[in-house]
């Protein structure tokens, strides 16, 4: 019994380092991503998850993803996910997500552009279409702690 507590103890725990290892090299990627456009829809990403809201309802999920973080840097980061589209239980396709950091529009907006993709070579870094846009709060107008 004691091995059965130890063992437990030693795979929560390691479960517990290995996910706190992951974390964005920005944190400006840890707010919701506020949609711009009639395209986009509110999104929260995370270093393992991706989901989408509805269009009309903030508090309906449209989409959800688990994922594996690819690149995460300072201005960007790539997230490779199994999606699930308004049934978690029927896994959808393996999907690409590029967000970058693009420019600042106003005072209290960043613009942070998305490409997904289903294959990775159908990506280049020189595409100026972006599927979706977004907004979030510049560093400098977040709240400190």
């Amino acid at each position: 019994m004691k091995k059965m507590f130890f063992l437990f103890i030693f795979v929560f725990l390691f479960i517990l380092t290995a996910n706190a290892k992951e974390q964005f090299v920005n944190p400006i990627f840890n707010q919701p991503l506020k949609p711009l456009g009639r395209s986009s829809t509110l999104t929260y990403i995370t270093p393992t998850s991706i989901d989408s809201r509805t269009p009309l309802d903030d508090n309906l999920v449209a989409m959800t993803g688990d994922c594996q973080l690819i690149e995460n840097t300072q201005n960007r980061i790539t997230l490779l996910c199994d999606l699930y589209w308004h049934n978690p239980d029927k896994k959808g396709p393996k999907q690409y997500f590029v967000f970058k950091i693009t420019e600042r529009i106003t005072q209290d907006c960043l613009r942070i552009a998305e490409n997904d993709f289903d294959i990775w070579e159908d990506y280049t870094q020189e595409q100026e279409f972006a599927n979706d846009i977004y907004c979030v709060t510049p560093p400098d107008k977040l709240e400190s702690d």
